[in-house]
């Protein structure tokens, strides 16, 4: 008898079924290209990406969290999704905050930092008093290992000037970061700068912590050497050729590094 050839006129719809093929039967060279379209792959989980594992057998990616970004691992390793701190190297900025001390606010990655409102200068006297302007409690992101922390300050006098400034974390003194700022007719900004460094022993004297993963209160205090040689601070003495006192306010930077 007679084979007749079967051809594709002669199948009716639905009658051939996953049964009727063997498995391994429908090669890549059977597909054509472009012929498998979103509609044909398998459902899968919102936010996974499709990667190949070690085996070069196709594998997901598990989704990540909001923010996260997409960090490669390298040749043999799939993608993972991380935090972005944790994908910068050793040395990078992880925020930086620059605060006017008039009120304003800014937000970084650890909160919103508002400052103070200086609206008046500050004479020195012959006590140690807080620094208006200079306060911040501020949080750290997770992986910092040290903050830098910078007081812009005006200060001014129409003599020498001696003054005296300590730097606090929290309500402890850090010994380490006393300095004075002496000048003749001192009329410019003074830059104050401090380095706190996060992990090992803590150092009271030099403001090492062990770990900072709550705020804590950076600030200064200062005094004039003598009534003789005393310090205005947040104004100027002189100003467009003559004596005139302008408002200058502070500014706070923080930088957190990791």
């Amino acid at each position: 008898m007679a084979l007749t050839k079967v051809t594709k006129d002669v199948i009716g719809n639905n009658e051939v079924g996953s049964a009727q093929i063997s498995d391994n039967a429908v090669t890549s060279s059977k597909i054509s290209d472009d012929a498998v379209g979103l509609a044909e792959m398998a459902h899968g989980t919102d936010g996974n990406l499709i990667s190949y594992d070690s085996a070069g057998a196709p594998a997901h990616v598990a989704t990540g969290n909001a923010n996260q970004i997409l960090l490669s691992n390298g040749a043999g390793a799939a993608p993972t999704f991380q935090n972005l701190h944790s994908a910068l190297p050793s040395g990078s900025v992880l925020e930086e905050l620059w605060l006017p001390q008039n009120g304003t606010s800014q937000t970084v990655s650890s909160g919103t930092y508002t400052g103070a409102n200086i609206t008046t200068y500050q004479d020195l006297t012959d006590t140690y008093a807080d620094v208006t302007g200079s306060a911040i409690n501020y949080t750290p992101p997770a992986g910092a290992t040290r903050v830098v922390y910078t007081l812009l300050l005006q200060a001014s006098n129409n003599t020498i000037s001696l003054s005296h400034y300590k730097t606090f974390l929290d309500s402890t003194e850090v010994t380490a970061a006393r300095i004075g700022n002496n000048r003749d007719y001192p009329d410019g900004l003074a830059n104050f700068t401090w380095v706190f460094l996060i992990g090992g022993s803590a150092d009271a004297a030099t403001g090492q912590v062990a770990s900072w993963t709550s705020a804590k209160q950076i600030k200064m205090q200062a005094r004039h050497y003598s009534s003789s040689y005393t310090q205005r601070l947040h104004q100027t003495y002189y100003w467009d050729y003559a004596t005139s006192g302008q408002m200058h306010v502070p500014i706070i930077n923080v930088k957190a590094i990791k």
